[in-house]
């Protein structure tokens, strides 16, 4: 009996590690893209790189982007109101129906996105450049399966819940 202990003692003391390491490369990787000096927190970044990416494919309504990203409109109003305030996007109406609001970025915005953008790709190279081809791919490998479990647990917890 106590094999089987310290089997699942040790099988607990990786899920912990497997658990910190994860979160120790959460805190550092979101400061990774931003350009020193220029912190945007996740959700900002992630809406202005989606706006980015989709700038010139016509009007955006706030609620259309909060779905789009899945983040609820308790979520999305403070993050869209602190990207207006400093000069990232740009709200506008309809000429048609000025009760609808539509965002873009703004020039700004679209010049910070490009440097996020850009700080992040050197970042990945040299994350790539430094773990070498061998790991990099493991590492690809290693993140798909971690993705497609995770996917399958939330998907077995949806369906629980019904």
């Amino acid at each position: 009996m106590i094999r089987g202990e310290k089997m699942a003692d040790k099988e607990e003391n990786l899920a912990i590690e497997l658990l910190h390491s994860i979160n120790m490369l959460r805190k550092v990787s979101h400061n990774l893209a931003h350009e020193p000096g220029k912190h945007l927190k996740r959700n900002e970044q992630m809406i202005i790189m989606y706006l980015r990416k989709h700038s010139g494919q016509g009007d955006l309504k706030i609620s259309d982007l909060g779905k789009l990203l899945e983040l609820a409109p308790s979520t999305i109003s403070p993050i869209i109101h602190s990207l207006e305030t400093n000069g990232f996007i740009e709200r506008y109406h309809n000429q048609d129906d000025r009760r609808v609001a539509y965002i873009r970025l703004s020039k700004y915005g679209f010049e910070q996105a490009e440097k996020v953008r850009k700080n992040f790709r050197e970042t990945l190279q040299g994350l790539a450049d430094y773990l070498g081809q061998e790991d990099t791919e493991k590492l690809v490998e290693i993140l798909r399966k971690t993705y497609k479990y995770a996917t399958k647990v939330q998907q077995e917890r949806k369906e629980d819940t019904k």
